[in-house]
């Protein structure tokens, strides 16, 4: 059964990803903006907070292999007052990823077009994208990845139609 936390979450911020599929490596830089930190709820596996003390003391679980990170004033409690994350040496899977998806269902790969750092910078490691995505996948369940899916990709599972 799905955590009521984790449906209000699901609820409230499916569709701010606005993605578009990568047809060629896209150049990225970091702005340093802290939309990511700001704008969607930040989860990290079970055993991403097992190894780092701080995300389990500024976590909870939200289903069995997820913790949701706190917020402090609507952001991760752990970006900093220079738009920095104070974890970036072991920051959780997504957010080393973020603004890149790599869909390992129909084996493509998103950008979420909202990032002002998309453009700039040089060409993503695609591959890196793939690694790292395919290592979170492999610490969850098939169920809490399902979840997963529904919330970065529902506008594009409606429309291109993608079974979960």
């Amino acid at each position: 059964m799905i955590n009521r936390n984790f449906r209000k979450i699901i609820n409230r911020f499916s569709g701010l990803h606005k993605l578009k599929e990568m047809k060629d490596n896209v150049r990225f830089k970091c702005q340093k903006c802290g939309f990511c930190c700001r704008a969607f709820p930040v989860v990290a596996t079970k055993k991403e907070a097992k190894h780092n003390k701080l995300l389990i003391e500024n976590s909870k679980p939200i289903i069995k292999n997820l913790r949701l990170l706190s917020k402090k004033k609507n952001e991760c409690v752990f970006l900093n007052e220079k738009n920095e994350c104070d974890i970036n040496n072991s920051k959780p899977i997504l957010c080393q990823t973020y603004p890149f998806y790599y869909n390992s269902k129909n084996k493509k790969f998103y950008y979420d077009i909202n990032c002002p750092g998309i453009g700039k910078g040089r060409k993503i490691n695609l591959e890196k994208i793939k690694n790292l995505t395919l290592k979170f996948e492999n610490q969850i369940s098939k169920k809490e990845l399902e979840l997963r899916y529904l919330l970065i990709f529902e506008e594009k599972i409606k429309k291109e139609k993608i079974k979960l």
